[in-house]
């Protein structure tokens, strides 16, 4: 078995994230022994790999704890407890929490839900579509987009985790939905999953052929605008919104790598919440907790029924983090970006 091995950011990017900006370290194996009351050791399986994780990657604190240099890396990961003094979770119980990219590791059973891998649910789909991207979908359409049969919706990274589950969801309540993806595969992708049309946006571009492909698709105008890119996407869509639609701004992908402020896109179309009274409401799923397992769970449902498709795009091995991190701002990932370790 390797030494016991954890992900550090070791130099805080400025723009495009690089691999000279992590580093593989080793570090002490934890011991069964030192374990206290309630706590648990892990062996971890997956790792998941998200956008909001770049957010994290920098000296100031955003929406959550930024990343100290020379420490772990952290998000979520799904694994099997191997020691416990837990009356919640057993030896042999897989689980899924927020903890650092750390090969073995301790945590507490209060940061941690349960995980219950089939034939049917892979281990992987617990930080997927039926782990935080499912539930960041499903919470989020429910609280602020509020579909209606008939509604027409624009997904954009429709092929993304978050995207790919919110295209299928809406699908599911009789919206119609266009969706934008970064190549004909991945737009194909869209259909396949219930999208009623779909664009490559590195075709069409994010200009006025961008709010005319929007226009055609929507005469009388979007109710749903599901935002994972920001910038000139969202300024596009905003000019196409329905009276009275609805934005959830889930993702801002397009605006991570910035060096500074003077490269962020600045929004022209704002005036468009006033003049067309829109909801523009931010999600973030950590708000939503007292929501996290009963979604999962109906999301775990959906996808052992096979009514929600989970698309993975699976590198492995613990050395892969970096190669996994970089992919999903260079548009490597289709579905769900994760690294296994099995």
């Amino acid at each position: 078995m390797p030494s016991n091995q954890e992900w550090q950011m070791v130099k805080y990017p400025e723009g495009m994230l690089t691999k000279e900006c992590m580093k593989c370290a080793d570090v002490s194996d934890p011991k069964e022994g030192d374990l206290k009351d309630g706590e648990v050791m892990l062996e971890l399986e997956v790792i998941s790999v998200d956008p909001y994780l770049r957010g994290l990657m920098s000296p100031k604190e955003t929406y959550a704890p930024n990343y100290k240099l020379n420490e772990a890396m952290s998000g979520f990961v799904a694994g099997k407890v191997v020691a416990s003094k837990s009356s919640k979770y057993k030896v042999g119980a897989f689980v899924t929490g927020s903890l650092p990219f750390r090969r073995r590791l301790v945590a507490k059973d209060s940061q941690l839900f349960p995980a219950f891998p089939s034939e049917k649910v892979k281990l992987s789909n617990f930080v997927g579509a039926a782990g935080m991207p499912g539930i960041t979908a499903f919470i989020s359409l429910k609280t602020i987009a509020a579909p209606k049969e008939g509604d027409y919706a624009f997904v954009s990274g429709g092929a993304g985790a978050v995207g790919s589950a919110v295209i299928q969801l809406l699908k599911a309540q009789g919206v119609k939905v266009i969706a934008s993806a970064g190549t004909d595969d991945k737009v194909q992708m869209c259909k396949d999953l219930g999208a009623t049309a779909a664009f490559n946006y590195k075709k069409v571009g994010t200009g006025p052929e961008l709010e005319k492909t929007l226009t055609d698709f929507a005469p009388k105008g979007l109710n749903i605008y599901f935002d994972n890119v920001g910038g000139r996407t969202l300024d596009a869509a905003l000019a196409c919104m329905a009276g009275h639609g609805r934005v959830v701004a889930c993702g801002a992908i397009s605006q991570y790598n910035n060096k500074d402020a003077s490269e962020a896109y600045g929004l022209k179309n704002s005036v468009m919440i006033v003049l067309k009274t829109l909801k523009v409401q931010g999600f973030m799923v950590f708000d939503h907790l007292d929501q996290y397992v009963s979604a999962g769970k109906e999301l775990t449902q959906m996808v052992a029924d096979g009514k929600l498709v989970a698309k993975e795009t699976v590198l492995n091995g613990f050395e892969k983090v970096p190669d996994a991190l970089i992919g999903l701002f260079t548009g490597e990932n289709t579905g769900k970006m994760v690294v296994t370790l099995q």
